[in-house]
């Protein structure tokens, strides 16, 4: 059954602070159900999507007052899509769990593995992090900055990062082969970076994915576990799975069938996906 969303069940909790323990526990007091659903904003997001998202001011930790969500909803994501119009992007608990449980499953990680996040907890890819650290039962390492040595140095076992930080990495000819596992997204990288990278030692994944779907959903183009896909009549790439968000703040979920159809344009051979671009510039 649809929630009335007039009539909201769950209090939702807007943080703005730097990324460390305490941002930590707050997302997983609310994964746990122990606390509000988080929104955590960055003060370097956009003003525009900050107020339209929430109607409180950007100071540490703030209730947003008579702007709940449904229950099941964990945490939400400030995203402007690709219309650059503000959305919050709604993710239950379990689908945030499932993503992140079928990321180790993928990676073969074992629990007792660390996990560096250097990305912004604001953004689903940093967030993330922060939950495969969580079912890893360890600490994540948390950089707010990304400094390559810093990261080189970390002690983490894996990393995600986005093909601008890899770059840099590659640049210094850096031994990549400290880490397990690089997740690179965020970005088509750039020709020849993830092969430079793995001349370097580096164990590089490439993920497909966006909010909506609780992040990269779709590795070196096979699917996760129980993720599906398929083609639309116009090319663009549907995407379905536990990994799926519950709907926007103040508007209906664009589901179909439980099928989330992204804006991107793909193509399936022998079920592995090729991303081909985005379906508006076309």
């Amino acid at each position: 059954m649809r929630r009335n969303p007039s009539h909201p069940d769950r209090p939702l909790q807007a943080v703005v602070r730097p990324p460390g323990p305490e941002l930590f526990a707050e997302i997983v007091a609310a994964l746990d159900g122990d606390g509000p659903a988080v929104l955590p904003l960055s003060p370097e997001q956009a003003p525009a999507a900050i107020e339209a998202l929430r109607p409180t001011h950007v100071n540490g930790v703030r209730q947003a007052e008579g702007v709940g969500v449904p229950g099941e909803v964990a945490v939400v994501i400030a995203t402007s899509g690709s219309t650059g119009t503000p959305k919050g992007v709604q993710l239950p608990a379990s689908a945030l769990r499932a993503s992140a449980a079928a990321s180790l499953r993928r990676l073969e990680a074992v629990k007792g593995q660390r996990w560096l996040c250097c990305l912004p907890p604001a953004h689903v890819s940093g967030l993330q992090v922060l939950v495969r650290a969580l079912l890893s039962e360890t600490d994540p390492i948390i950089h707010e900055r990304f400094v390559p040595a810093d990261v080189l140095g970390s002690g983490a076992d894996h990393v995600s990062l986005v093909p601008t930080q890899l770059h840099r990495l590659v640049a210094m000819r850096a031994d990549l082969s400290v880490f397990r596992t690089i997740l690179l997204g965020g970005a088509a990288p750039r020709p020849g970076l993830v092969e430079e990278a793995r001349d370097l030692g580096a164990r590089v994944v490439t993920t497909y994915g966006m909010s909506e779907t609780s992040g990269g959903c779709v590795y070196d183009g096979q699917p996760l576990y129980n993720v599906d896909l398929k083609i639309a009549d116009d090319g663009r790439i549907l995407i379905a799975g536990p990994v799926l968000f519950s709907g926007y703040r103040f508007t209906e979920a664009p589901l179909a069938g439980g099928w989330f159809t992204t804006s991107d344009l793909g193509e399936l051979t022998g079920g592995r996906l090729r991303v081909l671009g985005r379906a508006d510039d076309v």
